[in-house]
Order: C-alpha cells, then sequence, then structure tokens
C-alpha cells in the first residue's frame, strides 16, 4: 500500500470517530458525562470502572477477531462492516484512556529529581522566609533577596 493511500485511510477514520463518539452522546453520557454507563455498569458488577469499560471492550476485540479468523477460512467481511468494528475499537480504546484520566489512574512524567534541580535552578541563593495572611492556615514561603 502506497503511503497516499494509507494516509487517505487514516484521515477518514479520524473522521469517522468524530462522528461515531459524538452520535452515542444522547444513548449513552446521561447527565453530559461521557462515561455515564461505564461508571453504571462498575455499580452494578461491584467492579472498577475500567474492569466494566474492558467488559464491553470485548465484544469489539471478539468480534474484529471474527473477522481475521474469517479471513482465515477464505470468508471476507464487507467494508461497511469493517470500519463499524474496526471505528468501534478504536473509540473503545479513546474511552478507556478518558476513563483512566477521570478516575485518576495516570501518574505524572515529571521526577521528584527533576523538580528539586528546577526549583534549585530558579531559586538559587535566595533565602526563604515565612509569610502569613491573616491567620496560620495560609502559610507561606516568600523568597527574600
Amino acid at each position: 500500500m502506497e503511503v497516499a493511500q494509507f494516509n487517505a485511510i487514516v484521515e477518514d477514520q479520524i473522521l469517522d470517530i468524530r462522528k461515531r463518539s459524538g452520535s452515542k452522546n444522547k444513548e449513552y453520557a446521561r447527565g453530559g458525562d461521557k462515561l455515564y454507563n461505564f461508571k453504571r455498569a462498575a455499580e452494578v458488577l461491584r467492579s472498577s470502572v475500567e474492569r466494566a469499560h474492558w467488559g464491553m471492550f470485548m465484544k469489539h476485540l471478539i468480534s474484529t477477531q471474527d473477522i481475521v479468523e474469517d479471513v482465515e477460512d477464505d470468508k471476507y467481511s464487507t467494508m461497511a462492516l469493517i470500519e463499524e468494528k474496526i471505528g468501534d475499537a478504536i473509540v473503545y480504546l479513546i474511552l478507556l484512556k478518558a476513563i483512566l484520566i477521570d478516575q485518576d489512574h495516570v501518574k505524572s512524567d515529571l521526577k521528584v529529581e527533576d523538580m528539586t534541580a528546577v526549583i534549585d535552578q530558579v531559586w538559587k541563593g535566595k533565602s526563604f522566609e515565612p509569610h502569613r495572611d491573616g491567620d496560620w492556615d495560609g502559610v507561606t514561603l516568600e523568597p527574600t533577596t
């Protein structure tokens, strides 16, 4: 496959993802929460939101796996079916990313030693004194030079 043809497939898929992810909002995003159904399923199943998502995602993965296995048996799928199954799988991966972010299950890439180095560089040569705004709960360190 030529690069131009592949790039056209990617662009078509991006348009499909935008359409697909927006078209289901009315049905699945109750109360404006795009992840509502996963959160509700997690409550019902007494599971995590990630596990609830994974169970629903498996349906799409199995359908995609069936397409691959059908090829091995010389059975071919329509483009409409391929677009539907691949599109759903991509959207479900994006939903998993959203769930991991929403549930605060993403750790920072910033390392403590990197933060310390930046702080040392910015505040080098400065000393600090406590500064209070009204009560002791609001104590901050102000640089003095």
